[in-house]
């Protein structure tokens, strides 16, 4: 509940130096790098959360990344695929629109707890012409249909944390599990969101301002008109800074 609160990293804080989670994970790791990374995956999923989720949305699924003492639950981040590895810019997994859902198709591999999780953290490409700025995090659930566990890596170490391999297969997730807030111009079919999603439904008119796409290249945070950030959406699809 802290996020709907309107707390917020600074607040929550407990250790200002910042060295209670290195301590911690070098006390877990010296007894078993397996059981220590089975126990922090869950939070690297979450961090995707926390960067790209709406609060609402992080209030919702954070809990679902650990669950509780009676009822433990896993996280996975699913970035990494087979022919790209780690490289965010190539990766081919696609999201497309289709009615009021997202259809998730593709591979990822090498995956902490892929297959096993009980919410997977997808990150697709909604719009292959845009790049890194046209991709999407989504939330998957276990047991959504079209999410399948293709094998459990054997590993040479670290074999107490599960590392698999997963297929996306014409995966459907409501629209609501597309991270981040959505300002939609009628007019040119355009949505830009969190994470830098950015869908050209239309003619595809999407241009940057020089200033915009060198200060924010990553495209992190929420774009619409707001007096607050001082950002708006122009009428050809432009993102203008406003101060």
């Amino acid at each position: 509940s802290a996020p709907l609160n309107g707390l917020n990293e600074s607040v929550l804080a407990a250790d200002p130096t910042g060295l209670s989670l290195p301590i911690l994970m070098e006390e877990l790791f010296w007894g078993c790098a397996g059981i220590g990374l089975s126990i922090v995956l869950p939070a690297l999923a979450l961090a995707a959360i926390r960067q790209a989720a709406t609060d609402e949305q992080l209030a919702q699924w954070a809990p679902e990344c650990f669950g509780t003492a009676d009822d433990v639950k896993l996280a996975a981040l699913a970035v990494t695929e087979p022919s790209g590895g780690s490289d965010v810019r190539s990766i081919q997994t696609r999201a497309r629109k289709d009615g009021d859902d997202w259809v998730i198709d593709g591979q990822k591999v090498f995956i902490g707890n892929g297959g096993i999780a009980d919410v997977h953290v997808v990150v697709a490409t909604v719009d292959p012409e845009a790049g890194h700025r046209g991709q999407g995090v989504f939330i998957v659930p276990k047991g959504t249909v079209g999410l399948t566990l293709l094998r459990k890596l054997d590993k040479l170490g670290c074999r107490a944390s599960h590392t698999g391999e997963i297929v996306l297969e014409d995966c459907r997730v409501p629209n609501e599990h597309l991270l981040g807030v959505f300002f939609t111009d009628a007019n040119n079919g355009i949505v830009v969101g969190r994470y830098g999603t950015i869908l050209r439904t239309t003619d595809g008119g999407v241009t940057w301002t020089p200033e915009f796409s060198d200060t924010h290249s990553d495209l992190f945070g929420v774009f619409f008109s707001d007096a607050d950030t001082g950002t708006v959406v122009g009428g050809e699809g432009t993102i203008l800074r406003t101060r």
